[in-house]
């Protein structure tokens, strides 16, 4: 019985570790996204502001929900970065 229990609080958990992160405005201070963030759900228009930097790690999926755009004001690092739609 414990070790069901514990089996079952280890597989509950393993959501936490990579669970969606939904995002959307302005970004308007420096940023990184992580891999244990993604992915990353953009769900309305998403703006980096002048003079910020949004750094995206390799590996992180960034997943754009229908009619939504993301605008670059400041500066975008992505490298080995997966861009979908959702």
């Amino acid at each position: 019985m414990r070790h069901l229990l514990l089996t079952i609080l280890m597989i509950g958990s393993l959501g936490l570790l990579y669970a969606d992160t939904n995002v959307s405005g302005t970004i308007a201070v420096d940023s990184t996204w992580v891999v244990a963030g993604s992915p990353y759900i953009v769900q309305g228009n998403l703006t980096i502001g002048a003079g910020v930097t949004l750094t995206i790690e390799p590996d992180v999926i960034v997943r754009f929900n229908t009619n939504v755009n993301m605008l670059v004001r400041g500066r975008l690092i992505a490298d080995q970065v997966q861009f979908t739609t959702n």
